[in-house]
């Protein structure tokens, strides 16, 4: 959507007449929010961004990128008096909140813990305005359009499943050890390997694997 904003912007600026101009889904970092211009084609119809030549002469496009810059220029005769240019100015009016928090099961967490991974964005709602000036004077500010941006919302990791999974390395092989408490031994919770490697071996988990280390009393 680069391209059709820097050519919304051009067409505005021509004086040119823009007849379907849609705000993007969130807050666009390489333009002034209220100054973007949304495309989407699904292959049938979806937001565009249309203009009609208002002049009494055909007009020509021309576009170059160079340094990461994209640039848009509009070839006519002028459609503007001499001395006269437009502009605009965009500036945001109200915050609004952002949507309910998504949440992510982390079974490394102590369960009942919860830890923002991604911090919540608030969205917004912008007004443009349409400046007129004559010879640097201006001598119109006039409404244009409102744009409104959604929020995106926060991502926090939580661990609901009752137990706390962390793992360590042991013979070159990460392995699940789980936080277990024994019931009526008076100690503190200890952790396990997983049942799958219990066997013959170690006296406290029974595990072959085991070296003792992993148990605090």
């Amino acid at each position: 959507c680069q391209v059709s904003s820097t050519l919304y912007n051009a067409v505005v600026f021509s004086g040119l007449k823009t007849t379907e101009r849609h705000a993007h889904s969130y807050e666009p970092s390489y333009v002034t929010p209220g100054e973007d211009a949304m495309v989407s084609y699904d292959g049938h119809s979806g937001p565009d961004m249309k203009f009609v030549n208002n002049s009494k002469t055909a007009v020509g496009i021309k576009t170059s990128f160079s340094d990461r810059k994209l640039t848009i220029s509009i070839y006519g005769n002028p459609i503007l008096e001499e001395g006269v240019t437009l502009s605009m100015k965009s500036e945001k009016v109200k915050e609004l909140d952002p949507p309910a928090p998504t949440y992510e099961e982390d079974p490394t967490l102590q369960p009942g813990v919860e830890v923002e991974a991604k911090a919540a964005t608030p969205g917004s709602r912008w007004v443009t305005n349409l400046i007129t000036k004559k010879n640097g004077e201006v001598i119109s500010d006039e409404f244009f359009h409102n744009s409104t941006y959604n929020g995106k919302p926060a991502t926090i990791k939580r661990n609901t499943s009752g137990r706390r999974e962390f793992f360590r390395e042991q013979h070159s092989r990460r392995e699940p050890v789980f936080f277990r408490r024994i019931p009526g031994d008076g100690k503190p919770d200890r952790p396990h390997r997983s049942p799958g490697l219990i066997g013959a071996g170690c006296p406290e988990c029974r595990s072959r694997r085991c070296d003792r280390t992993l148990h605090r009393e």
